[in-house]
Order: C-alpha cells, then structure tokens, then sequence
C-alpha cells in the first residue's frame, strides 16, 4: 500500500514549498533492536516553516502531524556542524 508521500508526490511538494522548505529527508535504522527515525530539514526559516504547519489545512501535513504524535517518544534537537551545497540558492543558510 505505500505510504501516503508515495501517492501524492505532488502534493507533498507543494506542502515543502508553502513552507519554505528546500529539502526534507527520513532515515530509518536499527540499533541495539531498537528502531530510530532520524529527519533532516532544510529551509531558509525554520520558524517560518513552523509557523507554516500550525496553519495548514493539507491532507499531507495532517498525516505528518498525526505520525509525530503516534509515533515519536521524543525529538532532540540537534545543533548544525557542516551543510554544504552545490546549488547557489542553498549555500550556507545560517549565514543569509
């Protein structure tokens, strides 16, 4: 059956757009038999894409928000050591 992403590309395109989002990935692994999820974001503003999620009415979003709440014991915010880009627009958004 897939997951939602896979059904709807598009729309979960625009969702990252909406937000001022440039790049979202997830990767999933096992360690120990425990499972761990681990998500990277990039997007020019953090809070504004925060903000943009508060907001949304998209199916995608609510799927992404009910997942979190389901399925996350807890997030840990990480602090950015290197991002590195070959896209002009993506280069160093720590120091636009």
């Amino acid at each position: 059956m897939g997951h939602p992403y896979s059904k709807n590309r598009e729309a979960a395109l625009q969702t990252l757009a909406d937000e001022g989002v440039t790049l979202e990935s997830f990767f999933l692994f096992e360690l120990n038999k425990t499972h761990y999820l681990i998500g990277y974001m990039r997007a020019a503003s953090q809070e504004k894409a925060e903000e943009a999620v508060k907001h949304s009415l998209s199916d995608i979003d609510a799927y992404h928000q009910a997942f979190k709440n389901d399925s996350w014991l807890r997030n840990i915010n990480t602090e950015l050591l290197i991002d590195l880009s070959k896209i002009d627009n993506e280069r160093d958004p720590a120091h636009r």
